[in-house]
Order: structure tokens, then sequence, then C-alpha cells
């Protein structure tokens, strides 16, 4: 096994992206949807009363309070049971990483003007798993990413079957100021996408 550590800027984020990302030149197998699961103190929360006490309370979008997006009315009224993966038609195409959060945008893959997204901001007691479609050799990646919320830091492990990756997802510059209304609602665009640094440990052949 070989183990190498570096670090890297991230000129456009960190994305995980499913069947829609400008991938149009890769094999089907690639492009189908995410899957997506959320832990609360090492258990996976599963109950309707679960995601409504864990996880929506830290559930915000700019397609809540924002009235161009009144078209999309059916994610809208849905949104509860599209996170939970109970509307079988609106499938999870990118979860984009940032230092405090996790912006999960959702698409239904028949149409062109169905979409919505989701701002998701967990506390330290929880984390969230992304697993991707099979790729070589029938290995479907999976990331576990937490966040710790003081020191403003994503932690994702990339699990890639024979590479393993440990990343710690910062801000690059902290001193360097943000669009002030970033603080005080959700946003659909990562403000952080051109201030990122990645510090990965690698684990090959494992």
């Amino acid at each position: 096994m070989r183990v190498e550590s570096f670090e890297r800027d991230l000129k456009d984020g960190y994305k995980i992206v499913g069947f829609h990302g400008g991938m149009i030149d890769f094999p089907p197998r690639h492009c189908q949807p995410l899957e997506m699961a959320i832990f609360y103190d090492g258990r996976r929360v599963n109950s309707d009363e679960d995601w409504k006490r864990y996880v929506f309370p830290h559930v915000d979008s700019d397609m809540f309070h924002n009235h161009e997006y009144r078209s999309q009315s059916d994610f809208l009224q849905n949104w509860h049971g599209i996170l939970m993966g109970k509307h079988g038609d609106w499938k999870l195409n990118v979860a984009e990483v940032t230092p405090v959060s996790v912006i999960l945008d959702y698409e239904i893959p028949s149409s062109h003007c169905d979409h919505g997204f989701v701002w998701l901001t967990l506390p330290d007691t929880m984390y969230l798993e992304i697993i991707g479609p099979e790729g070589f050799g029938g290995i479907a990646p999976r990331y576990s990413i937490d966040f710790h919320s003081e020191s403003k830091v994503a932690h994702v492990v990339e699990d890639m079957g024979h590479i393993i990756r440990d990343i710690s997802l910062c801000i690059k510059n902290p001193s360097r100021p943000i669009d002030p209304i970033c603080t005080k609602r959700p946003y659909a665009d990562n403000p952080y996408i051109d201030n990122l640094r990645a510090k990965i440990t690698e684990y090959a052949c494992v």
C-alpha cells in the first residue's frame, strides 16, 4: 500500500456528480443518480420522525424564500419526501461540499425543467454518506462527509475500493470576505468555491 499526503487548491470546489454533470462522453453506467444516507450518533436516520427531528431543522434553500422559483412548485411542496427518497421521480444529481455544509441538487432526469436544491448544514454529531454509480470492477464509490463547525472544516473520506482518500476541506484564506448576504441566509452558489484548499492523505492499493 502506498501512502501519500499532499495539499492543493480547488479552483472549482468539490462536487460529487451523478447523472448530469457535463459527462456526455462517459459510459451510461457513470451517469446514474447518487444515493444518500444521513447518520446521527452513528445511527442511520430512517423513520419519518428521525428525519423531522434530526435533519429537516438543518435544511434551507433560496427556493424557500425567493419568488423566482415559484415555477418549481413540485419540489417546493415535496422537498421533505424528496430528501427521504420517497418521490422516485426526483433524483440526487450533485452534492457540492463546502467547509460548512453541502448543497444537494435534485432533478427529474426525464425533464429539463424540473430542478431543486437545498442547503444542508449538519451539526458535528451527524454525517452524510453519498454513494455513486458503480465503476469498473463493480465498485461503487462511497463518500463519507462530516463537519467541524468551530474550525469550518469539512472532512471527506473517499472510498474508491482500491484507493481511499482522507480529505480535509478548508477555507484557504479565512480573512477574505464573502458576500454579506451569504451570512444571513442560504444561497444557490458556493461562496467559498474559489477560496478552498484540500489537505489529502491518499492510500493506494488498499
